[in-house]
């Protein structure tokens, strides 16, 4: 995402240089989002074996925990390592990025680990089984659809028009200049 990112910024003077200095941004955030997540994966890991509704927001709260802190640390990467390549002051951005990083990524950990839960969830709640597992089809029909031929033609189909698309509107925006 982060040699895309670059792309839609950079318009006119997109460089293979900068390209690849993103991709190596993004790797590098990447990185140390997944040593942190990793690691509170295995610090958490002794609340799978806790019960009931104490068990289950222990596991969707240190899901969220974590991935809260993995996000602000991938933030936080992005945010210095830009900063540094573009010649401005390190610290420049980071109370920001830590503050939206872990929002971020907080909430996607709680709706992650409700989803995870959500069978304990219902037990706990008194849904019957049966809704559950209605649910669940759906969900399951869901995602048969979104990895069918049909669709992986469908996806095929997009990414052939877009990066031609890319060009086009790189070329469109600079057609007939001479700077």
């Amino acid at each position: 995402m982060s040699g895309l990112k670059y792309d839609v910024q950079h318009g006119r003077d997109f460089t293979a240089k900068g390209f690849f200095e993103a991709m190596g941004i993004g790797a590098a955030a990447g990185f140390a989002s997944g040593v942190v997540s990793g690691a509170g994966g295995l610090a958490t890991g002794g609340l799978s074996s806790k019960k009931g509704g104490a068990g289950i927001a222990a596991r969707i709260g240190a899901k969220a925990a974590v991935s809260g802190v993995s996000s602000a640390v991938s933030s936080d990467v992005t945010t210095i390592l830009t900063n540094v390549q573009q010649h401005q002051p390190w610290y420049q951005g980071l109370a920001k990025s830590t503050g939206t990083g872990f929002a971020k990524g907080a909430g996607t950990g709680a709706a992650s680990g409700a989803w995870s839960e959500r069978v304990n969830i219902a037990k706990a709640a008194g849904v019957s089984d049966q809704a559950t597992t209605r649910v669940s089809n759906i969900v399951d029909k869901v995602k048969s659809a979104a990895t069918s031929n049909g669709a992986y033609k469908i996806y095929g189909t997009a990414a052939f028009f877009a990066m031609p698309g890319y060009v086009v509107w790189g070329a469109a925006d600079s057609w007939g200049r001479h700077d």
